[in-house]
């Protein structure tokens, strides 16, 4: 192929690829507060209203997210406007094989009590051998007055047993015993897989377009200088 061409054809891939993926859009950063503004944009999925096993567990919507630089996992969890309390839980296939039970898979346990005021919202998290790796609580949910719907959490990577590009697997639920035996879940059939922090990110796709062109323009320059060496060059 004719330099000017290979380097012309280069550049168009080069861009190709940069309008080929989603424009980074600054979020909110995720704090843990019991206000919600910040989840908006952030990935979720929905579950229709009505299906769970009582009104005040009803599953609606789960969120979840990170913030850059941090190595924790942010949830939010949505249900049907309701006063009473609910048991909220992640199941997470950490090791990412298909199987939810594995001794290193995680459950995140979260009981939300809404109150006239305020909330209380209190968080375990144990390995699938039923062993507790750590608790915590605060007022991270809305309040009766405020619909009693929302409460969001954090939850350390380290707690998690996974790394920041680490596929993963997972399942919300709702119920209202702690142990989860009648569930609402989100999705209604097969998984959530996402990875944490994305493995090819804008700088990284940066670098990768830059390391293009600028091969090209090395193989470019070859080019020109073997064809001048040819048409200077006698034997």
């Amino acid at each position: 192929m004719h330099g000017s061409r290979l380097w012309g054809v280069s550049i168009a891939i080069a861009a190709l690829m940069l309008l080929s993926l989603p424009s980074p859009v600054a979020a909110a950063t995720l704090t843990v507060d019991g206000q919600f503004d910040d989840w908006a944009g952030q990935p979720n999925v929905t579950d229709p209203t009505g299906d769970g096993p009582t009104p005040n567990s009803d599953l609606t919507a789960f969120y979840w997210g990170t913030n850059p630089g941090e190595s924790n996992v942010y949830f939010m969890f949505e249900r049907a406007p309701a006063n009473g309390r609910v048991f909220f839980g992640v199941i997470v296939d950490t090791n990412n094989d298909g199987d939810f039970n594995d001794a290193v898979d995680r459950l995140v346990v979260v009981l939300y009590q809404p109150r006239r005021n305020g909330s209380r919202v209190t968080v375990w998290v144990f390995d699938r051998r039923g062993w507790q790796i750590s608790t915590y609580g605060g007022d991270w949910g809305e309040s009766r007055a405020e619909g009693g719907r929302r409460a969001e959490i954090v939850v350390s990577f380290a707690d998690l047993g996974i790394d920041a590009h680490q596929t993963i697997s997972m399942i919300a639920l709702s119920g209202q015993q702690r142990t989860l035996p009648r569930v609402d879940r989100a999705p209604d059939t097969g998984t959530i897989t996402w990875t944490p922090i994305s493995i090819l990110g804008w700088p990284w796709l940066g670098a990768m377009v830059a390391a293009t062109i600028g091969v090209v323009w090395y193989r470019r320059g070859r080019y020109v200088w073997r064809r001048s060496s040819s048409i200077c060059w006698r034997p």
